[in-house]
């Protein structure tokens, strides 16, 4: 096998890794994660 021949195996092999992983995203971003709401912390006035 040439190099060139070497090189476009791992490009198509990386292609589809990409294309595997942005399904992988998309599926994961289609289900609402429900996030934890930061509790507001009362901020500390300043004394005059």
């Amino acid at each position: 096998m040439s190099i060139k021949q070497v090189k476009s195996k791992a490009f198509k092999k990386g292609r589809k890794v990409g294309y595997w992983l942005a399904m992988q995203n998309i599926k994961k971003s289609q289900k609402p994660q429900p996030k934890p709401q930061p509790k507001p912390q009362p901020k500390p006035q300043p004394k005059p």
